[in-house]
């Protein structure tokens, strides 16, 4: 499992945690991270953005499994 973390947000940005796994050639991988998302960004803004982030060396990957949770717990 790889992570990867982005700075922290600015003000009236949020940021996610995240989870993905992507099956390419019968092998899975599952990433996890942090985004930070600016006003007015949609969730398939941010599954785009990690998709290319995590996949830019995996062509023809297929997504299994996507979690996008707000990082805060309290």
């Amino acid at each position: 499992m790889s992570s990867t973390t982005a700075t922290a947000p600015a003000t009236g940005a949020i940021a996610y945690h995240w989870l993905i796994t992507l099956e390419s050639h019968r092998r899975s991988a599952t990433h996890s991270g942090t985004i930070t998302a600016q006003r007015g960004a949609s969730r398939r803004d941010l599954f785009d953005a990690i998709l290319a982030r995590v996949s830019r060396n995996r062509g023809d990957a297929t997504v299994v499994f996507f979690a996008l949770e707000p990082d805060q717990l309290a």
